[in-house]
C-alpha cells in the first residue's frame, strides 16, 4: 500500500473510529470560525420609537393622546416590581409631558389626558431601578390638543333677526357655527375653539361662551348694528375672519322682541287655552 493511501486510511480512522474526538473537533473548528467572523460581536442596543400619532398631529374635540410605542431588544418589566435592577436591557418607560413626568409604564400604548395647546411628549427607557440608560434611548413627538374639530374652517352666521328689522329696547340676536367650539377665554391657544365677541355700534358689549342666543336690554331708539366675531383663546380674531353682522331699528313704540322659537310655543298654548274654553260640555241629563 502507498504513503498516500495509508494516510487517507489514518485520517479516516481518526474520525470514524472515535465519534466523542470528532464532535469536539468540529465544535472547535466552528468556535474558531466565529471568532475570526466576529470577534467583537455583542447584543444590539435597545430603541424606542413612537409609532403613533404623527409629528405635529392635531388631537381634536378633547380627546386624550393616546401614545403607541415600539420597543426593540428591551424588556420591559413592571415598575415598582421585583425586576432585574440594572440590567441595561431590562425596564420600563417613563413619558414626560412639557418637560414634566406624567407616567411610568410598561404597556406599549399609553393613553395622556391633556389640556388644549401645545404639547411636547418624550418618552425614555430606564432600568428598573429608575436609572436611564447609557447612552440615553429616548422618542419625542410634538402634538397639538383643541376641543374643536381636527380640520375644517370656522363659520359663524346670524339667524335671527333679519337685516333693517324692528326691534325692541330688550332684543336678543340667534346664531349658528360650525368648525368651532366655544371654551372659556384666557385658555391656550388651539385651533378651532375659542368664544365669541360681541359688538355693539363698534364697541365689545360682551364675551358669549354658550350657544345661546346674545340678549341685549335697554337698546336706545334707533339704528344698530351687531356684530358676533369668533376669536381664539387670546382673543385674538380668526385667520380667515370669521364674523357675522346684522342692523336692526329700535322703536318708540318698543316692540316686544319674540323669538320665532318662543312664538311657536305661545301658539301652541294659546290654541291649547282656547280649546279648553270652548269645547262643548254636556249638560247633565
Amino acid at each position: 500500500m502507498s504513503h498516500a493511501a495509508r494516510g487517507d486510511c489514518v485520517r479516516s480512522s481518526a474520525f470514524s473510529g472515535h465519534p466523542i474526538r470528532t464532535i469536539a473537533l468540529a465544535t472547535s473548528l466552528v468556535l474558531l470560525a466565529g471568532g475570526l467572523v466576529a470577534p467583537g460581536a455583542r447584543a444590539a442596543s435597545p430603541t424606542l420609537q413612537i409609532v403613533s400619532p404623527q409629528e405635529g398631529a392635531v388631537i381634536g374635540y378633547g380627546m386624550p393622546v393616546s401614545l403607541v410605542l415600539r420597543v426593540t431588544d428591551f424588556n420591559l418589566t413592571q415598575p415598582g416590581g421585583t425586576g432585574s435592577g440594572t440590567n441595561p436591557n431590562a425596564g420600563h418607560i417613563e413619558v414626560f409631558v412639557d418637560g414634566s413626568l406624567a407616567a411610568i409604564v410598561s404597556d406599549l400604548t399609553v393613553v395622556l389626558p391633556l389640556d388644549s395647546g401645545s404639547h411636547e411628549i418624550r418618552t425614555r427607557l430606564v432600568q428598573d431601578d429608575g436609572t436611564p440608560l447609557s447612552p440615553d434611548v429616548s422618542a419625542f413627538l410634538t402634538v397639538l390638543v383643541t376641543h374643536g374639530p381636527e380640520t375644517g374652517i370656522p363659520t359663524i352666521a346670524i339667524t335671527y333677526p333679519e337685516n333693517d328689522a324692528a326691534r325692541g329696547a330688550d332684543t336678543s340676536i340667534s346664531f349658528r357655527i360650525a368648525n368651532f367650539s366655544l371654551v372659556t377665554p384666557g385658555r391656550p391657544v388651539a385651533p378651532n375653539e375659542g368664544h365669541i365677541e360681541i359688538y355693539l355700534d363698534g364697541e365689545l358689549y360682551a364675551e358669549l361662551t354658550d350657544y345661546e342666543p346674545a340678549h341685549f336690554s335697554d337698546l336706545g331708539d334707533g339704528d344698530h348694528t351687531v356684530v358676533l366675531q369668533l376669536v381664539d383663546g387670546a382673543h385674538n380674531p380668526l385667520v380667515p375672519d370669521a364674523s357675522a353682522s346684522v342692523r336692526f331699528h329700535v322703536t318708540e313704540a318698543h316692540v316686544v322682541d319674540i323669538n320665532p322659537q318662543f312664538a311657536v310655543g305661545i301658539a301652541v298654548l294659546v290654541a291649547a287655552i282656547m280649546a279648553v274654553l270652548l269645547w262643548p260640555r254636556r249638560k247633565p241629563g
